[in-house]
């Protein structure tokens, strides 16, 4: 049965509301909106999902609608959807989350944070949370024949900042270490030592950084491809990408918000 690209986005948004993103966030749709797009009167950049902060109000939600214009600072996370990923439209998934970053003016710094040891009121830690946000591609299901393969070369080939890619199929790539002993270890954080792609991040990034979370892995960088097969059911990839993906957002410590800014977006933006 062939579903309309509404229809996959609002299954993929329950899904994740229900299953993934911790009871302080919420799972909407919607534009980003920084101080300075709205200075210019620029297009908003868009998003299938969003993951916002339920502390900081939206500056537009739409009646019976769950599209909101959300202030940066409030998203936690970026989402593509996709009925079918293939390569086309992964790569179209890619492109699309590359130009959202680029309009907010914060591509080159996305994602580092050298020191991460933001305060965390949500889970308690002084370390080892930041706020950078989660940015992942999710499908109904997976039209690829080699799944680990070809999803991390396109990722690679268009230098993605992505955090994830998963289909509910039981398909996913995460972000893992291949230490020396040849253990994999996977890595939950949204944060980076740099801003890069995650394969083109080498060991000493993390065993020179400030931060001693950082410093507490060691190997190679790797995509780790979850698929079903021998006595891994399609189930157990799903439960496994829930853990990783929820735990990996419950780090997330929101951006605060300067009286400036409270002015620039609640006040001037109206």
């Amino acid at each position: 049965m062939k579903t309309s690209g509404s229809l996959c986005e609002q299954f993929l948004r329950q899904t994740f509301s229900k299953y993934v993103v911790p009871g302080q966030f919420r799972v909407t749709s919607g534009y980003i909106a920084t101080p300075e797009l709205l200075a210019e009167k620029k297009n908003l950049p868009q998003c299938d999902l969003l993951i916002a902060d339920n502390h900081i109000p939206p500056l537009l939600q739409l009646s019976s609608s769950t599209i909101e214009v959300l202030p940066i600072e409030a998203t936690i996370g970026l989402i593509e959807a996709k009925r079918t990923l293939t390569k086309k439209t992964l790569a179209d998934a890619l492109d699309h989350l590359a130009k959202v970053i680029d309009s907010t003016g914060r591509a080159s710094t996305l994602k580092t944070d050298r020191e991460l040891n933001r305060y965390n009121k949500y889970v308690g830690f002084d370390n080892s949370s930041s706020d950078k946000p989660l940015i992942g591609v999710v499908g109904l299901n997976s039209g690829f024949s080699n799944f680990g393969r070809e999803v991390s070369e396109l990722i690679v080939e268009k230098q993605s900042l992505v955090d994830f890619v998963w289909t509910l199929d039981g398909f996913a790539l995460v972000p893992s270490f291949q230490t020396a002993a040849d253990t994999l270890l996977h890595y939950t954080h949204t944060a980076r030592p740099e801003t890069k792609t995650w394969t083109h991040l080498i060991e000493a990034d993390f065993s020179t950084a400030n931060s001693t979370f950082y410093r507490s892995f060691s190997g190679k960088p790797i995509w780790m491809s979850l698929e079903p097969g021998g006595d891994q059911s399609r189930e157990t990839v799903f439960a496994k990408v829930i853990g990783l993906v929820s735990l990996t957002i419950s780090r997330i410590a929101p951006g605060s918000m300067a009286e400036r800014q409270v002015s620039d977006y609640y006040l001037s933006a109206r």
